[in-house]
């Protein structure tokens, strides 16, 4: 059974889904934050444990996705308006997704399945901002505020 821990997860994530829905729908406090479990498992065996922060301000995201990426690096792969990270054979992901319509949850996951289709290298992502940030120059705009790309719907949120 494969097993990810880290000092800053309230517990370790098993990839089992009976033991780890015992932490199903439970209030933990995860990076200085508030967050509620939620544990499913895909078509495949493959656990997933999300935690969904009560705090989606602006503030709150910016604050936890700056912690996210000095614990664990530069993400490998953008895409559904989240960073994705691989460490220890497990796929971590941090963002803002829209789950029910009109509704926003920020969002930590950890999952034992594989990346999703939808997904784009880092690397690809810098290529754009870059480019970006050169088309700015010119107006003296500064970038306030960015969330991960969200490609299937070929949107880049920036706030100038």
């Amino acid at each position: 059974m494969k097993q990810f821990t880290h000092p800053e997860l309230p517990f370790p994530i098993v990839n089992s889904f009976k033991k780890m829905s015992a932490y199903h729908q439970k209030s933990v406090t995860l990076f200085g934050c508030l967050a509620t479990v939620s544990v499913s498992k895909s078509f495949f065996g493959a656990v997933t444990v999300e935690f969904e922060f009560d705090d989606a301000t602006q503030s709150t995201v910016d604050t936890l996705r700056d912690t996210v990426l000095s614990l664990f690096g530069e993400p490998t792969h953008v895409g559904g308006s989240r960073f994705f990270f691989q460490k220890a054979g497990v796929v971590l992901s941090h963002g803002i997704i829209e789950k029910y319509y009109n509704s926003i949850n920020h969002i930590f996951t950890v999952s034992f399945a594989r990346l999703p289709a939808l997904v784009w290298p880092f690397w690809r992502y810098q290529l754009y901002l870059y480019t970006l940030q050169a088309e700015w120059e010119p107006f003296s705009l500064v970038m306030k505020s960015l969330h991960a790309p969200d490609f299937a719907n070929r949107r880049l949120s920036i706030i100038l």
